[in-house]
């Protein structure tokens, strides 16, 4: 990696060196190491303004290898200061800042901080969960990612963390568990903090005996729960309930049609815009409403809901037109214009619309388990509420918006519709959320509502059938010193509850208390582990899902040729990294020291580059092999059998020099010069290591004895 290549000039050593203070005491190397510092120190300077542009292609996912340059030659037009044309300027010969390979090695480095950060907070908090789902890239590629949930220990905070994006072959559970497993290991994260795994319904994940779950518990320990994804979890309420009102389904599934038969041709797509701009109405895009997108059926319906009418030109110019789609259109129009497809469509919209407002809760990075319940509870009286005021508001349409030309003129009642079908709808979602969401892991997750003060009481044995609850769940991370730990607590909760402050602490802050660095966590040590456990459990894959948008965001048709590491490096910085570089981590970006020791003393072994004591140091035979191929190809892009010809030239060429060396020809004798220079380096690394010179002396004459002479 050449990260940095700054120039040397004689003229910039001049200048530098009449900068400094002749009267400061020194021998002439420390005043040369003086002036190299201060020119270091205004390189590094310059250079961290092109960091900056290359970070803000990182973090807005733009092509970096081909804006990188343009990007440098926008900054230094606009430098009026003329700082970056004179860095650009010294650096010309033998600095290359504007290539690719600059702005990758960045990249790289860029990561490495960012993941050194992440895996540094993960190893020190004491409890982890691990979320995981795999999805198929642009190329068709088969690609797991991997989150862990943590709580920090600075703050008590719990934080959703994006740590890997791995290809996969198979799909199959071993695989995924090993995969994981492995990458986590490599990170040297400890599995054992392993308390909780959050995964989709797929039973490759989720399987009671064999899924990558089950694979957890079967590994590291029984406690290990499973919760599945909560977001999910309400998307299959909601389509079950679809499928047992059967003029529901159809009317979410005319959502679909008219979404295909609109967006699939740009006339169509052209005139419902036109029709829009002509009546003045806001420009809006009909919504894809899918059976795996959260939100999307809410979305769909509004959208459907308010251009109506410019939906319903539409479709009478396609019919009236007698095209090849006007039997389609005219299927859609039929449908829009039956009364009870419409009264249905505006009775889901403020329904689905609660349920997309519990969703969007579920799907908060650092949300958990007492949020999710509050939410719960306020959408299902929401529900509730509907069923009655639903009745006044759906009777009372606005005629314009519902139809425009007759209306079918079937007799409906739309009370009957309204108790047969929505109502009906609403029991169903209702008793499905309920159903769906009682599980043994939300159930033993509740035992931590004994931290909520409101609900704390002064009785003896107020919260210990919970606490021996959670004792029992993970036997080996507690003992006696839990509950009466929880003794003591519950006295403190309680006479916050007597004080009746305004500025009394949630559940939620509570357990942050318990879990930050302070006070009250080495006062309650067990306690503190309790709640961290509570904070660490996923409520949502929401996280995952928002990886695979980012991947599909950087992978794109003009951008599908980046290789998964580099894919996965520009998804961390684009999730995980801040909004701008402070000084502090452009300053472990740039500093050489770090890559060379991530890399070459711990990647790399010293023995694969330290050349010392060897008689073959250079890689010299095999540049020159590749001078003379590349000479004698004399092509770019040769084809197969000129290239086979070469490599049959090249292979008597060799074996004719095999036999020239058995028939005794000697190997091509060194120069004097080169003779007499090695003489005076092995002098000098002998008398360094008798004692005779210092360090200093020994860099000195090393720079006398290679130093190329001016002729």
């Amino acid at each position: 990696m050449k990260l940095f290549r700054f120039s040397w000039k004689p003229e910039n050593t001049v200048r530098q060196l009449e900068k400094c203070t002749w009267q400061t005491e020194g021998s002439v190397a420390q005043q040369l190491f003086n002036a190299s510092e201060l020119e270091r120190q205004e390189n590094r300077q310059k250079f961290s303004d092109l960091l900056d542009g290359a970070y803000f292609l990182f973090k807005h996912e733009l092509p970096h290898t081909t804006l990188y340059e343009p990007l440098l030659e926008v900054l230094t037009k606009i430098d009026h200061s003329k700082k970056l044309s004179t860095f650009f300027d010294k650096c010309k010969k033998n600095g290359s800042y504007d290539s690719t390979a600059t702005v990758t090695e960045l990249l790289e480095a860029t990561s490495e901080v960012i993941d050194k950060q992440i895996l540094t907070k993960i190893r020190e908090s004491r409890i982890i969960s691990i979320m995981a789902d795999e999805g198929t890239d642009i190329n068709h590629h088969q690609n797991l990612s991997i989150c862990i949930r943590y709580c920090n220990q600075d703050t008590g905070e719990p934080t959703e963390s994006f740590i890997s994006l791995l290809k996969i072959k198979n799909k199959d559970a071993q695989t995924i568990f090993d995969t994981i497993v492995k990458e986590l290991k490599s990170k040297n994260i400890d599995m054992t903090k392993v308390r909780f795994t959050g995964f989709d319904g797929a039973s490759v994940f989720s399987g009671q005996f064999n899924g990558v779950s089950a694979k957890f518990r079967q590994m590291y320990s029984n406690s290990i729960l499973f919760i599945h994804c909560r977001a999910h979890v309400l998307q299959l309420c909601l389509l079950s309930a679809c499928e047992d009102i059967i003029e529901v389904q159809e009317s979410l599934l005319t959502l679909k049609s008219l979404f295909y038969f609109i967006n699939r041709s740009s006339i169509r797509l052209t005139r419902f815009n036109d029709i829009q701009m002509l009546l003045k109405h806001p420009q809006l895009k009909l919504i894809q409403p899918g059976d795996t997108r959260w939100l999307s059926y809410f979305r769909s319906v509004n959208a459907v809901i308010r251009c109506y009418e410019p939906l319903m030109i539409t479709l009478e110019h396609i019919v009236h037109e007698r095209g090849e789609e006007s039997p389609s259109a005219s299927g859609l129009l039929s449908i829009l214009k039956d009364q009870s497809t419409t009264f249905i469509l505006h009775s889901l919209e403020p329904i689905l619309e609660a349920l997309s407002i519990l969703s969007k809760s579920i799907q908060t990075k650092n949300g958990d388990f007492n949020q999710l319940e509050k939410s719960m509870l306020g959408t299902l009286l929401r529900l509730e509420e509907l069923k009655e005021t639903l009745t006044l508001s759906s009777t009372n349409l606005n005629r314009d918006r519902i139809t425009r030309a007759t209306s079918r003129t079937n007799e409906i009642s739309l009370e009957e519709i309204f108790n047969d079908k929505i109502v009906k709808f609403i029991d169903e979602v209702i008793s499905n959320i309920k159903a769906r969401f009682e599980s043994n892991a939300l159930k033993f997750l509740n035992c931590f509502r004994i931290f909520d003060v409101s609900e704390a009481t002064n009785e003896q044995e107020y919260g210990i059938q919970e606490i021996n609850t959670i004792r029992q769940q993970y036997p080996d991370d507690f003992n006696d010193d839990l509950v009466a730990e929880w003794k003591v607590f519950r006295k403190y909760l309680f006479v916050q509850k007597q004080q009746q402050k305004s500025a009394i602490l949630t559940q939620r802050q509570q357990c942050i208390n318990l879990v930050k660095n302070g006070m009250t966590r080495d006062m309650y040590p067990q306690l503190s582990l309790a709640v961290e456990i509570f904070l660490c459990a996923p409520i949502s894959t929401a996280t995952v899902e928002r990886d695979f948008s980012t991947m599909n965001r950087i992978l794109t048709d003009l951008r599908n040729r980046l290789t998964t590491e580099h894919l996965e490096q520009l998804m961390r910085v684009s999730i995980e990294g801040p909004s701008d570089l402070d000084d502090d981590l452009k300053d472990l970006i740039i500093n050489c020291w770090k890559y060379f020791q991530g890399q070459w003393f711990v990647k790399v072994p010293m023995s694969q580059w330290c050349v010392h004591g060897f008689s073959m140091r250079t890689n010299n035979n095999a540049e020159a092999f590749h001078s003379r191929f590349n000479r004698r190809v004399q092509l770019t892009h040769p084809n197969m059998w000129s290239f086979i010809k070469f490599l049959q030239g090249d292979e008597n060429r060799f074996h004719h020099l095999r036999i020239q060396f058995y028939a005794g020809l000697g190997a091509r004798s060194k120069q004097a010069k080169t003779i007499a220079i090695q003489r005076h380096i092995d002098n000098l690394g002998q008398r360094y290591y008798d004692g005779v010179i210092s360090a200093m002396e020994y860099l000195d004459g090393l720079s006398y004895t290679v130093a190329k002479r001016k002729k």
